[in-house]
């Protein structure tokens, strides 16, 4: 007995006055690459004791965050990075540098200046690259700036002993003369 979508397939019959029947619909929804997105059950019990349709339904799990997506056009692609898919809406991101596709996985987060920002792991690497030069640079810069104002305090500190030492002797003859 095969289970085919949207046919009604006949379960089982017990024989006497206890016959049981139950017929059973399946409707199966599949995303373009033939995966199951949906799967919806309607079960119809009909026994001595009463009727009773039993409806339920089934959704495919979010490859990225493991939510259950009851609806196709939740699903939106496959990660750009690890391949991983098919993913949700809610934990699909763009990487912010290179705009590629990425899962709630290979997702990392990077501080650029007081913005944080999505990347993917090759954007992050790149980034965190730049991020050191950047701090190196703006540590020779530091290091050249405190280097060049000390070189130009020892500088005025020479060129005021040299001015004391040429108004030496003028300020010597006149405490010799009595301060005149």
């Amino acid at each position: 007995m095969s289970r085919r979508p949207g046919v009604p397939v006949l379960l089982g019959q017990a024989g006497g006055h206890d016959r049981v029947t139950h017929i059973t619909k399946q409707f199966v929804v599949t995303d373009p690459r033939g995966r199951v997105v949906q799967r919806s059950l309607e079960r119809l019990v009909d026994s001595p004791w009463g009727t009773q349709v039993i409806r339920a339904t089934s959704g495919s799990r979010c490859a990225g965050c493991w939510r259950v997506v009851t609806d196709a056009s939740e699903l939106t692609g496959l990660c750009g990075w690890c391949g991983r898919g098919p993913l949700c809406r809610a934990c699909e991101v763009s990487c912010c540098a290179c705009g590629r596709k990425v899962c709630g996985r290979c997702r990392h987060g990077f501080v650029w200046g007081r913005v944080p920002v999505a990347t993917c792991p090759r954007c992050y690497r790149l980034l965190n690259r730049r991020a050191v030069y950047e701090h190196r640079m703006a540590a020779r810069k530091l290091s050249f700036a405190l280097g060049l104002q000390a070189r130009q305090h020892q500088l005025r500190e020479k060129a005021l002993r040299m001015q004391l030492l040429r108004l030496g002797p003028a300020i010597g003859r006149s405490v010799a003369r009595g301060g005149r």
